[in-house]
């Protein structure tokens, strides 16, 4: 395969790890970042949320117009701390009532978090006292890998 459909492939959008798993191993993680900065795609930093809540007095975890859910709550806090919008993606889903003792969630930042313990920390003083952060971990960007 030519280098040209390689770049073709990564043009529609088809994730890197995609291209791993089609055995391009000629292609290399360097050569498709640039590729990713050459289109426009901005690097992120991604961050997995180790929490757990007692679900009486929520409606469940995803965001949802009846009332107040798990997800809203933590990325209102996150708001707060990091002022502007911060949206969380869940690595799973509850019912309303449902309580989780380790639930998994990511969010994307611009910039790189120095002192995690601190950011679990202050999410913890702003976040109903039903829900609790224990801890907050690098991951890889674009995968569910930790650093």
């Amino acid at each position: 395969m030519s280098n040209s459909f390689v770049v073709k492939i990564y043009v529609c959008k088809i994730t890197l790890f995609c291209l791993y798993r089609q055995s391009l191993g000629e292609i290399s993680v360097t050569f498709a970042a640039e590729i990713k900065h050459k289109q426009g795609y901005p690097d992120v930093n991604r961050y997995f949320i180790y929490l757990g809540y007692n679900g009486k007095k929520f409606c469940g975890w995803q965001i949802q117009p009846n009332g107040i859910t798990v997800q809203q709550s933590i990325e209102e806090a996150l708001a707060t701390l990091l002022r502007q919008p911060v949206p969380i993606v869940g690595a799973g889903r509850t019912d309303a009532g449902v309580h989780a003792r380790l639930m998994v969630a990511h969010f994307d930042w611009q910039e790189p978090i120095a002192d995690l313990a601190f950011l679990a920390e202050k999410l913890n003083r702003l976040l109903p006292k039903d829900i609790a952060v224990y801890r907050i971990v690098p991951v890889r960007p674009r995968c569910a890998c930790p650093v």
